[in-house]
């Protein structure tokens, strides 16, 4: 099925960033790797690595403990939503998890407010 999902105030940075876009499933939210904002052209110049969690080391090295990554997501910059496929049963197994909006070229999760997957409505 193809669902959508309106996330009020999101701002991916760009036209560009919304290319790179995904969302993290996790039963509880994480705000370490919310807070885990990187500038990807200060880190090319030699800044310094935040302290909180690292989202993508934590995805390679815990696996689903530290969530389920889906980056094949369409956002719609007009209505502020995004779209997605999903399997039914896989939408039924983790429909109370909350979903984080994880750009994928800095693996960091924008700021939005709280969102369960159950909020997401579906398409034929």
């Amino acid at each position: 099925r193809n669902y959508h999902l309106k996330i009020n105030r999101l701002n991916p940075g760009g036209k560009e960033s919304v290319l790179c876009l995904g969302f993290l499933l996790e039963k509880e939210i994480n705000n370490g790797y919310r807070e885990n904002f990187v500038n990807p052209f200060l880190a090319m110049m030699g800044g310094s690595e935040p302290s909180s969690a690292s989202l993508r080391s934590d995805l390679i090295e815990k696996g689903d403990a530290a969530g389920n990554l889906f980056s094949c997501v369409q956002f719609n910059e007009k209505t502020k939503s995004i779209s997605f496929w999903m399997c039914e049963d896989i939408f039924k197994k983790f429909e109370d998890y909350y979903i984080s909006i994880v750009r994928t070229d800095s693996w960091t999760c924008l700021k939005h407010r709280n969102v369960q997957l159950i909020e997401a409505s579906y398409s034929d």
